[in-house]
C-alpha cells in the first residue's frame, strides 16, 4: 500500500499476480512440508535437531487421561485469546491505516507480556511462583536477543556512516544503465540489503521508492511492477536474513539454531525465488507492458 501510493497508482490495485504468487507459493511451501514430515516419520534420526528434541521430550510429561477440567485455566484461555484476537486486528487495521504498521512487533510484544501475566494471575499463579516460571521463559530468549542487540548496534554504524546512501547512489546508477529485467533483479537485490538495515516495511518505501520509480520510469519499467518487486524482496528477506528481529525471536523459542534454518529452508526458499523471478517475466514481458 504504501509503495502504491508513492507511485501514485490506485491502492492495493494489480491483485492478480500477488494473487498467483501466493498459490503457488503456498504449494511450494505445503508440498515441501508435507515430504519433510513424511521423511522425518520414517526416518526421525534424519532430523537436524533429532538430539535437542529428545532432550525436549524428555522433560515433557503429559497425558489426556489426566486432563481435568479447570474453570480458572478455561477463563485464563479466553482471555489470553482475546488479546491474540487483538494483534489479529491490528494486523489487518494496518493494511488500511499504514502509520500503525511500524508498531505492530511492539504491540504483538505488549499483549503477550499482558496476556501471559493475566492469564497466570487468574490461574493463580502469585509471588515466587509467577516470577520463577517468567524468568524460565525469559531465558529461552537470552541468545535471540543478544544477537539482536548485535544486529543493532551493527544497523546503528553503518546507518550513521551513510553507507545506506552510497549503497543507493551506486545501486540505482547500475540500474540506470542496464536493461529492464536486470534493472528489476537489482531492485530485488537492493530491497534485500535495505531489509538488513531498516526492518520497517513502510518505512523502507519511504526511503528508497520515490528514487526507485524514477529509475524505472527511465529504464521502461512499469510502477506496479517495481511495486511487485519490492513486496517480494520484503518479505522474503524477513524468512531469511539473521537481521530481522522477528525471525531470530522465533527461532530462539524452538530447538532450531539460524545456521540449521538457513539449511533446511534454503532449498525452499531458493524455489520460492524463482517463482518470484518468473513472476516478475510475466510482469514484465505480459502483463505491465
Amino acid at each position: 500500500g504504501v509503495p502504491q501510493t508513492l507511485g501514485g497508482l490506485e491502492l492495493f490495485s494489480g491483485i492478480e499476480l500477488r494473487l498467483l504468487t501466493f498459490i503457488l507459493t503456498y504449494a511450494t511451501v505445503s508440498l515441501f512440508t508435507y515430504f519433510y514430515a513424511k521423511k522425518i516419520d520414517k526416518y526421525p534420526r534424519k532430523s537436524s535437531v533429532y538430539n535437542e528434541d529428545l532432550l525436549r521430550k524428555a522433560k515433557f510429561n503429559f497425558s489426556f487421561d489426566d486432563f481435568q477440567r479447570d474453570p480458572k485455566k478455561s477463563l485464563a484461555l479466553k482471555f489470553f485469546g482475546i488479546l491474540i484476537s487483538l494483534v489479529v486486528a491490528c494486523s489487518i487495521a494496518a493494511i488500511f491505516w499504514h502509520a500503525l504498521a511500524s508498531y505492530i512487533m511492539y504491540i504483538a510484544v505488549a499483549v503477550y507480556i499482558i496476556g501471559g501475566i493475566g492469564a497466570a494471575l487468574i490461574c493463580g499463579i502469585r509471588g515466587k511462583k509467577l516470577f520463577r516460571l517468567l524468568g524460565k521463559g525469559s531465558l529461552t530468549l537470552v541468545p535471540a536477543v543478544a544477537m539482536i542487540l548485535v544486529v543493532g548496534s551493527v544497523r546503528y554504524i553503518i546507518e550513521e556512516g551513510g553507507v545506506m546512501d552510497t549503497i543507493l547512489y551506486k545501486s540505482v546508477g547500475l540500474m540506470s544503465r542496464s536493461s529492464p529485467l536486470v534493472a528489476t533483479l537489482i531492485l530485488y537485490g537492493i530491497v534485500i540489503v535495505f531489509d538488513s538495515f531498516i526492518p520497517s516495511g513502510s518505512a523502507k518505501a519511504l526511503l528508497i521508492m520515490p528514487i526507485i520509480f524514477d529509475v524505472c520510469g527511465i529504464v521502461g519499467i512499469h510502477p506496479q511492477t517495481a511495486v511487485l518487486v519490492y513486496s517480494f524482496a520484503d518479505g522474503f528477506s524477513n524468512m531469511i536474513l539473521p537481521t530481522n528481529p522477528g525471525l531470530l525471536l522465533i527461532l530462539g523459542l524452538t530447538t532450531v539454531n539460524y545456521p540449521k534454518w538457513f539449511r533446511f529452508a534454503g532449498k525452499m526458499l531458493f524455489l520460492i525465488l524463482l517463482i518470484t523471478i518468473l513472476i516478475i517475466i510475466l510482469a514484465l514481458n505480459v502483463v505491465y507492458v
